[in-house]
């Protein structure tokens, strides 16, 4: 059991497998983002859990022009450029929407009735993480199948004595997955 504020100290695979198994409206969770995140990362691992593990038909995700083919060779069976249209006024509701870039107010506008609303964004408020080891069991076997793997941008890949380099590339948001830093060359 682990308390936190901070949502870099929750692995992102666990943060998305807390809101697919919490995802009632009543049992929202939002966190504080003290470092720089690329919003799609939280996007990246959600299709592949509403696919593979929560079993979901459809999965629509949102993201500029540049991400869409990222989304959709995730999963994603809609991909919608929000810089050209609203996700709010498709005529196509959803059953549960996450909303990862703080617009409540448009993400409740994309559900079907009685669909859940998860909001994942700050500010933040300190809430206990639970049965880390269950969730990872029950995620070992997709990650060990490949179902789920890293997205790890191709720009985004630094030697150790490059990591101040690595850094400066995750704030700029641009990244589309994850950043490493290689200790061992």
């Amino acid at each position: 059991m682990a308390a936190t504020s901070s949502i870099d100290q929750i692995p992102p695979i666990n943060k998305a497998w807390t809101y697919s198994e919490y995802g009632q409206s009543s049992q929202v969770l939002k966190f504080n983002t003290s470092v720089p995140v690329p919003q799609v990362e939280e996007n990246q691992v959600l299709i592949k859990l509403a696919k593979y593990v929560v079993g979901a038909s459809k999965v629509a995700a949102t993201a500029s022009t540049r991400k869409l083919d990222l989304l959709r060779s995730l999963g994603a069976d809609l991909g919608i450029d929000y810089t050209k249209e609203n996700f709010d006024d498709l005529p196509e509701k959803f059953d549960v929407v996450y909303d990862i870039i703080g617009e409540p107010e448009r993400a409740v506008k994309a559900l079907k009735e009685g669909g859940n609303f998860v909001a994942i964004t700050p500010p933040a408020f300190t809430f206990v993480l639970t049965s880390t080891a269950a969730i990872l069991e029950k995620l070992n076997p997709y990650l060990e199948s490949g179902k789920v793997k890293p997205v790890i941008d191709p720009k985004g890949q630094f030697p150790f004595s490059k990591t101040v380099e690595a850094f400066s590339f995750l704030e700029t948001s641009r990244a589309s997955g994850k950043v490493v830093v290689y200790l061992i060359p």
